[in-house]
């Protein structure tokens, strides 16, 4: 919601998706501690999953972005980025290896967790650290090269049938291995039940 609502400003210009912009950082101290960010329903507890121990590269990044996009909230944000990057990458001191990042950012060093999001997450943080440098993205009148195509590439969307050329033989395939495939969901079904 927070880049959502930073790119429909940087778009339109509209000062009321601004002002939702900046709602929205403002609503998003839930999920920060003295600006550092946390992952507020179970980093407390100690029971993130798997996801959970990811969110945090997530809000990172469109906070970030918010920051480039609509530029009026950078005051805000900034201080939140060098807060969560110098947190976590004193939790990034784990491990076998000496360098593996923790979940909990408040710890003293590493916490003994470990895994793909609080790797993602430290990432994030520390690399959003040069956002003030980077380009908003670029759009087609600005510089972009990319085109929106409903055919996909192709000369028409109707097209595509014609190109697949499938024949009668094709079509007596696809019927039988997909009344094999019902039957045996059928029957498993059934020999579940019984």
């Amino acid at each position: 919601m927070i880049s959502g609502c930073a790119y429909l400003y940087n778009y339109t210009q509209d000062e009321k998706w601004l002002e939702k912009t900046e709602k929205y950082i403002h609503g998003a101290q839930v999920f920060l501690n003295n600006s550092v960010a946390y992952e507020a329903a179970c980093q407390p507890s100690g029971n993130c999953n798997n996801d959970q121990r990811s969110f945090k590269a997530y809000f990172i990044r469109f906070l970030s972005l918010a920051s480039i996009l609509a530029p009026q909230t950078y005051n805000t944000v900034r201080p939140i980025l060098e807060a969560s990057a110098k947190a976590a990458a004193q939790s990034c001191s784990g491990g076998t290896d000496g360098h593996t990042c923790g979940t909990n950012w408040f710890a003293n060093g590493w916490d003994g967790n470990y895994g793909l999001g609080e790797q993602m997450a430290a990432l994030e943080v520390m690399q959003n650290l040069v956002a003030p440098y980077r380009h908003a993205p670029y759009t087609a009148s600005d510089g972009a090269s990319s085109y929106g195509d409903g055919a996909a590439g192709s000369a028409a969307a109707d097209d595509y049938d014609s190109k697949l050329n499938l024949d009668g033989g094709d079509k007596a395939g696809a019927a039988i291995i997909t009344c094999i495939i019902g039957i045996s969901i059928v029957l498993l079904g059934c020999y579940l039940v019984i």
